[in-house]
């Protein structure tokens, strides 16, 4: 099934379950989107910058999916990190994963008026356990609304407010390493297992962020905005830190890369954020189509399909982040006494995520995993 399992990590079992469910013949789930009707299924290939010595993955099952070892090579700041090089499908805008998802099967619309938008503040805060603060995710995601709309209606009322919201953005963001360009949580916050104290960060912000500014400067053609998508697409690279600072990915101890929701000691794991950080790596690699943006999608991605089934419970719904169970099977059921265990929605999200990845990707396995997670909990995305 393309997964290569960590040192000593035993996966027979998963793997008999995915070729059951081949056998089987699961049927899609009817809230999904349809396919992809432009996407050209692809096959991928190991990359072959280094010499690498893997173990042959055991696929028992006639269909089988042929899907290479991930190759170990210096990614970013000399790093080793697996990759697997795969062939990407060019999705149009109007099937790209990020802010659409994929809740609607219809084309996105512009569902906010231009004269609604002087009531819409420049920095959206947020209000958890009665602390109100900037929430960033938020301003991202309207920049994405207005850009949206200014392409879709033309009118610059649309692009002024953006512009007025990227502005107050930056000048609200943290700086790290390399002229990098995070955006600051204002407000204290529980992610899963973390606690996390104000200002914070987080990988799924600076996916859509990603997306924002790739997009402001994929209608507008000012470098003003190509220069702030590579300081976002900056803190995507910055996994070897050497000093106190804000990070939002990391590099296990098996080469692994991650972008973290919740950037948390000892990390944290959470499927959706994860996802949604790689929505943003894909719209920068389809506008710039650099060797450096595609690596490290690659490597995103490659951390998916290794890990895919762990997020996995047979015949419930899936685990929200890894930290959920990991930490009580270590026995330290005291220092994570209520794990946050998942939830109807959250297992729709990830039926929607794991399709998505199908479709940029062209891989079975991504389509043959969704079906597993369907067939243990249909969610409830309503």
């Amino acid at each position: 099934m393309g997964k290569r399992p960590p040192c000593d990590r035993p996966t027979s079992s998963r793997r008999r379950l995915l070729a059951l469910a081949g056998a089987l013949g699961l049927a899609g789930c009817s809230q999904l989107p349809p396919k992809n009707d432009d996407a050209t299924p692809t096959t991928t290939r190991t990359t072959t910058t280094e010499t690498t010595t893997t173990e042959s993955a055991t696929v028992e099952t006639q269909a089988t999916t042929e899907s290479p070892e991930p190759a170990q090579e210096a990614l970013v700041a000399e790093v080793p990190i697996q990759r697997t090089e795969y062939s990407y499908t060019e999705l149009p805008y109007e099937k790209r994963p990020q802010f659409f998802g994929a809740f609607r099967e219809s084309a996105p619309e512009c569902r906010t008026s231009v004269d609604a938008l002087d009531s819409v503040p420049n920095l959206i805060p947020a209000t958890v356990d009665g602390e109100t603060g900037h929430f960033p995710l938020r301003t991202t995601r309207w920049l994405l609304r207005c850009l949206h709309c200014y392409r879709t209606q033309g009118d610059e009322g649309y692009l002024e407010k953006a512009q007025e919201m990227s502005q107050a953005l930056v000048d609200d963001a943290a700086v790290g390493e390399n002229n990098g360009l995070y955006f600051s949580y204002r407000l204290d916050k529980a992610g899963s297992s973390a606690d996390l104290k104000a200002p914070w960060y987080s990988g799924m912000c600076q996916g859509v962020g990603l997306s924002a500014y790739t997009y402001f400067h994929e209608l507008t053609g000012e470098e003003k905005y190509k220069g702030l998508a590579e300081r976002v697409f900056q803190t995507f690279k910055s996994v070897k830190r050497t000093a106190d600072g804000p990070w939002t990915t990391m590099v296990d101890p098996d080469g692994y890369y991650w972008v973290e929701e919740y950037p948390f000691e000892p990390p944290t794991h959470v499927l959706n954020g994860y996802c949604i950080g790689i929505w943003g790596l894909y719209d920068y690699w389809l506008h710039t189509k650099s060797e450096e943006s595609k690596r490290l999608l690659d490597a995103a991605v490659t951390t998916i399909q290794q890990y895919a089934e762990d997020w996995r419970v047979p015949g419930k719904v899936s685990y929200y982040g890894l930290d959920g169970h990991r930490r009580w099977q270590l026995g330290q059921t005291e220092r994570y006494p209520d794990p946050y265990r998942g939830n109807d929605y959250y297992h729709g999200v990830h039926l929607i995520q794991l399709d998505k990845l199908y479709q940029i990707t062209g891989n079975d396995y991504f389509r043959e995993v969704r079906e597993l997670y369907e067939s243990d909990d249909p969610g409830d995305m309503s």
